[in-house]
């Protein structure tokens, strides 16, 4: 997947996208049945994830770093522990997976209210912004991110009106909802 900054950009980030305000629990990565099956695999604790049965997957925890600041469990020594496996939102991020206010449609949406220093309040305004989106679009709606969807609805994030909606994931609303 294409990355919309350079990794030399975020490899030398001291704030990186790992780190949430106290009570965004809801913010913090899902992972998939096989991801969490592969992180147990690798020795991590089952305490640094939950179960959210009604989503049916898993969430990491969040752990306090300084006073406010929080990071998720795999973030160990400014760095992620499980890099080359995690999940397609930590791929994505600033951009969401996210379901609309309505709840009948997937949308792309972007938080711009975000600390990381790559990412500039216009970037939708920029040509590479919007083409970034529209790679993405194209992205997600590959048969293999459909499918990840199709069975694991969880994964959506639900509405939030802090976010910029920038497109319905018309293949994964299809999937999700079961609309033709």
């Amino acid at each position: 997947m294409k990355q919309l900054l350079p990794p030399g950009i975020c490899l030398t980030c001291t704030d990186p996208c790992c780190h949430f305000n106290k009570g965004e629990d809801e913010h913090a990565p899902f992972f998939t049945e096989e991801q969490y099956r592969e992180i147990m695999k690798r020795g991590f604790s089952r305490e640094m994830m939950h179960y959210l049965p009604k989503r049916k997957v898993y969430q990491s925890k969040l752990r306090q770093n300084k006073g406010d600041d929080y990071v998720c469990a795999f973030f160990i020594d400014n760095k992620c522990m499980v890099y080359d496996i995690r999940p397609l939102e930590c791929k994505l991020w600033p951009f969401f997976i996210t379901k609309n206010q309505e709840k009948d449609k997937v949308m792309l949406a972007v938080d711009l209210d975000t600390f990381c220093p790559g990412v500039k309040k216009n970037l939708l305004e920029t040509e590479s912004g919007q083409s970034y989106v529209k790679y993405l679009i194209e992205f997600l709606s590959s048969e293999e991110i459909v499918s990840m969807f199709a069975k694991n609805p969880g994964l959506l994030h639900e509405f939030d009106p802090e976010f910029i909606y920038v497109g319905e994931l018309k293949h994964i609303t299809s999937a999700v909802f079961n609309k033709s």
